[in-house]
């Protein structure tokens, strides 16, 4: 059974505000996986990084935003 409800296209929005300690532990995240250590890097390295890294970097903005 398929439940409808709000999508990212949707003329409805949440109008939450995300607290700043989950705002810092999502930085500290994209941090993480951006390191020199970091496996989903070493994997996106190997094929759509530049697309991966784009996204990443857009996430960083809309949460220093």
């Amino acid at each position: 059974m398929w439940v409808a409800g709000p999508t990212l296209h949707s003329s409805r929005h949440i109008a939450a505000k995300p607290s700043q300690e989950l705002l810092s532990r999502a930085r500290e995240a994209l941090t993480r996986i951006m390191g020199q250590d970091s496996e989903p890097k070493e994997l996106w390295e190997e094929s759509e990084f530049e697309t991966w890294e784009s996204s990443i970097k857009a996430l960083e903005s809309a949460i220093t935003a």
